[in-house]
């Protein structure tokens, strides 16, 4: 199934603005706990970027459509577990769990993968 992937990114982007503004005003002022919320908040918005070109690259058919579709999944996981469990541990002071933030990260990266194999095949079908 298809996401509408363009309103999702959007979404995620003013949600990461909330929770940089709260981040910013209410984390505590331990520089570790803070270092963690910091990185949940750069990854979170940085993956947002991505989002933005699935919202283009699932117009497309075939594999491009399907591959782009998948990284979409992908970034929307990671950012949930590995920025949603950064948050906590920079909210609460204590990790959500052993698997989870590696789990984004993976689910990240798989990501990043997903839309580099529906960019070969855009170019691929454009080129030829």
């Amino acid at each position: 199934m298809k996401l509408p992937w363009l309103m999702i990114a959007a979404l995620l982007g003013g949600l990461a603005v909330v929770m940089g503004a709260a981040g910013a005003h209410l984390a505590g002022a331990d520089d570790t706990l803070e270092s963690f919320y910091k990185t949940a908040f750069t990854y979170h918005m940085f993956h947002v970027m991505p989002l933005i070109a699935v919202s283009f690259l699932i117009r497309n058919t075939g594999p491009t459509g399907l591959f782009a579709n998948i990284a979409g999944y992908l970034f929307l996981a990671g950012i949930i577990l590995f920025s949603g469990s950064l948050y906590y541990l920079g909210f609460a002071g204590e990790p959500v769990g052993f698997f989870i933030t590696p789990s984004g990260g993976m689910a990240l990266i798989a990501g990043w993968l997903s839309l580099a194999i529906s960019g070969y095949f855009d170019w691929r079908k454009r080129s030829a």
